[in-house]
């Protein structure tokens, strides 16, 4: 029994050892093959819970340095740390509804890569988004919205710019998401100061994100680019969107 006992110890303290040494490499394109495999893992049921330990909640008590920041919806069905198998201290989770930036949303997401040093940025929809639905569905109103409703409507009028920007997908919704996503990260580049002047000296990535509530599979864009970044306006029209990539090839990516 206590061989059994010391056999498991060692297994998860090598799998915690394994999961730090991956965070060590503070590339963004390092933290993004992290990420993907963590998602490999979430979708095949393979949860890790070396990283949510009580020593490793002892060991975040004097400092945080997460890896990367995930900007995305507040809705129930998408946590962030279990849709990449992060525990602790890992991930810098930025969460309204519709996955929106507005300088609140905008001010968090810079304190992460600012202040905490997370090389990696990731804008992250999911399919079904009520938000996003709510965008469609909903016809702006006229004037300054007021009453009830003044409040979700300022989401709202942040989700519908992006409604046709969207690649075209299974269905308009679907598609209406991809655009939430570029709309998102348009915003991001429009109203930060710090977020495109880290990117343009390559400090930090920046990708846009779809998280599929079936399948529980991510697909990313592509990486923006140091030269992708030097029109914030342009941002939208620049982001491409490519099939989700076999685990063996994805790190060249």
């Amino acid at each position: 029994m206590r061989n059994v006992f010391l056999i498991c110890l060692g297994a998860t303290l090598l799998l915690g050892a394994e999961h730090e040494q991956a965070g060590a490499k503070r590339g963004p394109r390092d933290i993004l093959w992290r990420l993907r495999r963590g998602n490999i893992a979430y979708v095949a049921g393979r949860q890790s819970v070396a990283q949510v330990t009580p020593a490793r909640r002892t060991s975040l008590v004097a400092a945080q340095r997460p890896h990367a920041v995930i900007l995305t919806c507040a809705d129930s069905r998408v946590p962030p740390e279990y849709i990449f198998n992060e525990g602790l201290g890992a991930l810098f989770v930025v969460r309204v509804a519709g996955g929106v930036a507005d300088p609140v949303t905008v001010g968090s997401v810079e304190y992460g890569v600012e202040h905490l040093h997370a090389p990696l940025i990731v804008v992250m929809g999911h399919t079904r988004c009520g938000a996003v639905k709510a965008a469609i569905e909903t016809p702006a109103p006229t004037g300054a919205p007021t009453g009830p409703g003044a409040n979700i409507e300022s989401i709202l009028s942040l989700i519908r710019p992006g409604i046709p920007k969207g690649p075209s997908q299974s269905d308009p919704w679907t598609s209406a998401v991809y655009g939430g996503v570029a709309q998102t990260m348009a915003d991001l580049f429009r109203i930060s100061q710090i977020v495109p002047e880290m990117s343009k000296k390559e400090e930090i990535g920046v990708i846009g994100a779809v998280y599929d509530i079936e399948t529980g599979k991510v697909t990313f864009s592509e990486m923006l680019t140091k030269d992708k970044v030097e029109h914030a306006s342009e941002t939208a029209r620049l982001l491409e969107w490519k099939p989700a990539l076999q685990l063996a090839s994805a790190r060249g990516h």
